[in-house]
């Protein structure tokens, strides 16, 4: 399976979604991360990790105001599980494993708090230029797309938004998250066809 040129879905999902990984460097500050060596610390591996971990909880596409206490809750784990880890292994494999479960509880809790007050959640009317058909379409096409990233795995998410909308390479994101590149190109696949299957069923009108 062969990673071609960036996919017709790339301006639709752009217009629609809210991505912080762009400004994440701004937030964070650029510090390039240095592998683990035997015997760090958490304090270290913080120092020396958490611009991948906030770029990693970005991409997985956690909103800019979570972002801080989630990376939070993956150190949190780091503290606890790293007796456990092997330190021959790769640190970012293992921290990105962190965030990808991190993230997926965040998800759930997301989803149970939005079934809570979805139904007491006042409409908003705001004027526009637009007609009424026109912004409601629009509105359809990103529920639909920001639900379909919603039920992507964090792992197949974050290589979609690293090569669709970061424009970063196959070998490059692979080397990044230090997976196959096999890994990659399969990720991504499938990632893009759940995005055009939502696009298909919006453009169709789910006929």
């Amino acid at each position: 399976m062969k990673i071609g040129g960036r996919s017709d879905i790339h301006d639709a999902v752009e217009r629609t979604l809210d991505l912080e990984a762009a400004s994440v460097g701004e937030q964070t500050g650029e510090k390039a991360g240095k592998p683990a060596i035997a015997g760090e610390g958490v304090d270290a591996i913080f120092e020396a990790h958490a611009v991948f971990v906030w770029r990693t909880l970005a991409r997985m596409g956690v909103h800019e105001d979570d972002v801080p206490d989630l990376l939070q809750d993956v150190f949190v784990v780091v503290q606890r599980k790293l007796s456990s880890f092997d330190r021959t292994a790769r640190i970012t494999t293992w921290l990105f494993a962190i965030a990808a479960r991190v993230v997926a509880n965040h998800r759930r809790a997301l989803r149970r708090r939005r079934d809570v007050y979805a139904a007491a959640a006042p409409t908003a009317h705001g004027e526009s230029s637009e007609d009424p058909e026109t912004i409601a379409a629009r509105h359809e096409l990103r529920t639909r797309l920001t639900a379909a990233l919603d039920r992507l795995a964090p792992e197949h998410r974050a290589v979609f938004v690293m090569f669709e909308l970061e424009g970063l390479s196959g070998e490059e994101i692979a080397r990044e998250l230090d997976v196959p590149l096999g890994t990659i190109h399969s990720r991504l696949y499938n990632a893009r066809k759940r995005l055009l299957a939502a696009l298909q069923s919006h453009l169709l009108g789910d006929r």
